[in-house]
């Protein structure tokens, strides 16, 4: 596949794309206006941070574990239009047509062979798409993230650490993303410079070092004030919140690889007809391989644990795996070996891609995002998702195939969210 393509190389196709994702998010709002015009989930609680700064607090309230960047901002329009569902549900709209706004420009700038297939695998993400219309921190987060993005392709390394700043205040746990973009700038730097010079002016660790200082002098600053705060707090949540505290949960990466299953199964599915000669019949015939892998399955299968409290109801789709998983020793079985057979399967296409490097560090950087969050939740999995897909290069009907796959499993969560969605549940 070649990476060079042009970009957008008929635009009147990249326009059409991003007429449809804007389009079908006002759609998703205007649906769920007219069916659900009442908190659902976490909405409740948000509607409380934003209304607590409408009313001139401004001290952190202890009822919410994360900074509270986001409520600031809502709270701004909300003192124009009133502190209503449907005004903090309408900022978060405009947030989300800014975010593929600025994707589309990212496109733009980064080659991507299938620009229009790429906006719409963002805008139709569908972890994200449930929460394009709901007042969460969760696409507030995102829009940094992505404006940080749009900032570091056009080459202004130091600007970009504002958009991170800001991301950091409306969720503390994205100081690991400063850390990505920081890591993403040395590669990029590290590439350049091999890919142009001899081997043996290949340049050593100390002048890579100094050449990459200008690029992430901002990100380390950041961290450093995260470190500060979170030594300052005692503690890396901004509240006193009882079960929203950082924690390990092995429940968080089992779901995140069922996501991962789920969310590329078009692509799977391909690579397991084209793979399944020289990756899994040649497996099976080393005993030592087979014996690893059977000591893994089994591993996953009997080290299992649904450990957090919130969930343990089915009121949320996300729990319905996780419930399963414990008490069904059937269905775990079945779901670990689906995660075993597609692993190999992530290891190979992540290898093969002429961005593996970058892909590698996104997955090691997700890992290390997943880790401390105690709640396993696929809202956790969209910044992920949005960076795997940026730097990932597929093939025209591969492109294809995962944007209608994506707007189906969307078009089916945004229906859940307008028809089952209530106080206590109801989304992913």
């Amino acid at each position: 596949m070649d990476d060079r393509t042009t970009p957008l190389r008929r635009p009147q196709v990249g326009r059409a794309a991003l007429w449809l994702a804007i389009g079908s998010i006002v759609l998703y709002f205007l649906a769920l206006t007219a069916l659900n015009n009442h908190p659902i989930a976490d909405e409740k609680h948000h509607l409380r941070g934003l209304r607590w700064f409408c009313d001139g607090n401004w001290r952190l309230p202890g009822f919410l574990p994360m900074l509270p960047g986001y409520h600031v901002l809502a709270s701004l329009p909300a003192r124009l239009f009133g502190p209503s569902l449907f005004v903090a549900r309408a900022f978060t709209v405009l947030m989300g047509i800014a975010a593929t706004l600025l994707v589309y420009q990212i496109l733009k700038r980064t080659n991507q062979p299938h620009p229009a297939d790429a906006l719409l695998h963002f805008a139709w993400n569908p972890l994200l798409f449930p929460f394009m219309a709901l007042a969460y921190t969760d696409l507030p987060a995102l829009l940094c993230l992505v404006a940080a993005v749009y900032l570091h392709v056009r080459r202004q390394f130091a600007l970009s650490a504002l958009p991170l700043l800001v991301a950091c205040l409306i969720r503390q746990s994205n100081v690991v993303w400063v850390a990505f973009m920081g890591a993403w700038a040395v590669i990029e730097l590290w590439e350049q410079r091999v890919g142009n010079a001899p081997s043996e002016e290949v340049p050593g660790l100390g002048r890579l070092v100094r050449g990459a200082a200008p690029r992430i002098w901002p990100h380390i600053a950041l961290g450093v004030l995260a470190v500060g705060f979170f030594i300052g707090r005692g503690g890396v949540t901004a509240g006193r919140v009882s079960f929203n505290q950082p924690a390990v949960n092995p429940a968080q990466f089992y779901l995140f690889a069922l996501f991962v299953v789920v969310l590329w199964a078009p692509l799977w599915l391909t690579h397991v007809r084209t793979e399944w000669r020289t990756l899994y019949q040649a497996a099976v015939t080393r005993p030592l391989f087979c014996a690893l892998a059977a000591a893994a399955i089994l591993a996953l299968v009997f080290n299992f644990r649904n450990l957090h409290p919130w969930n343990q109801g089915l009121s949320h789709l996300r729990n319905w795996p996780l419930v399963g998983m414990s008490s069904s020793l059937t269905l775990r079985v079945l779901l670990v070996l689906c995660i075993a057979a597609v692993a190999p399967l992530v290891v190979r296409f992540t290898w093969s891609q002429p961005r593996r490097r970058v892909l590698a560090v996104v997955w090691l950087f997700s890992f290390l995002f997943l880790l401390p969050q105690a709640l396993a939740d696929p809202r956790y999995y969209i910044i992920p998702v949005f960076f795997l897909n940026l730097f990932a290069r597929y093939g025209a009907f591969q492109a294809r195939r995962l944007t209608i796959w994506y707007g189906l499993i969307s078009a089916a969560a945004a229906t859940v969210a307008c028809i089952w969605g209530h106080p206590t549940g109801g989304l992913w």
